[in-house]
């Protein structure tokens, strides 16, 4: 039998398993936990979540009038008003977190971070590599459509690769440095020749994070929908190819 449990006891639980001291240390100011919870709210059965990449006005209007309990939001903007709870470099690093995801989808063994606990190093779950042809369909397969770019090497049987969702531009640097066969991430600074690319574009690569936190809520009488993909927007989600 599912377990109830309240909006206080939630928070509780985001922040023991996506810990602020998990985040990538150039982001540890930013916004993190619980916002717009008041004691009215906090020992209130929670029913339902909805977790979104990017927070907006919109999408905080339609939390509240689809019944939701709870906002979860992946990047740090708090909407006055509507219950929230923010995670954003944590989730990109913690055990179970975004990185991770990515790299169980594409089938990488994980073996070193690139930068801090940011992003995964390692070999491809096969010997013998991986086609990027069955790399692509496994990410297809989790409902992660490719938004930019698909850049190839000549190499198209890849044994190495880097995962890192989100602006994996930021680590460029290092991932060119590691010569991997592949690099999966959300979207670039600038683009790569130096080695296979599959850019998934910045918001497509962090609404994976809804498993983890139905990870984290299961056993629970709770219900972790994903937003709209119409109105969880980053940006203009200006990739490399532009």
């Amino acid at each position: 039998m599912l377990k109830p449990i309240t909006l206080k006891e939630v928070v509780r639980l985001f922040e023991e398993h996506i810990p602020q001291t998990e985040g990538w240390r150039y982001f540890k100011s930013e916004t993190y936990g619980g916002f717009n919870i008041t004691e009215d709210i906090s020992d209130k059965p929670l029913k339902r979540v909805l977790y979104c990449v990017t927070a907006s006005e919109e999408l905080g209007r339609y939390s509240l009038e689809h019944g939701y309990d709870l906002l979860f939001a992946h990047h740090p903007f708090v909407i006055p008003g509507v219950p929230m709870f923010i995670a954003h470099t944590p989730l990109d690093c913690c055990e179970g977190g975004l990185n991770d995801i990515l790299a169980d989808i594409v089938g990488l063994k994980k073996e070193r971070h690139i930068v801090d606990n940011l992003g995964w190093y390692g070999h491809l779950d096969e010997p013998d590599g991986v086609v990027i042809d069955e790399i692509i369909a496994r990410l297809e397969r989790h409902s992660i459509p490719i938004k930019g770019n698909i850049i190839l090497d000549g190499n198209r049987n890849v044994k190495t690769g880097v995962v890192c969702s989100g602006l994996g531009g930021l680590i460029s640097d290092e991932v060119i440095d590691l010569k991997p066969d592949l690099y999966v991430t959300g979207q670039l600074s600038y683009k790569i020749f130096q080695m296979n690319v599959i850019e998934l574009g910045h918001t497509n690569s962090e609404q994976i994070g809804v498993y983890t936190l139905r990870n984290i809520l299961s056993g629970y009488d709770i219900t972790v929908d994903l937003a709209p993909v119409e109105l969880d927007v980053f940006g203009n989600e200006i990739l490399s190819r532009n």
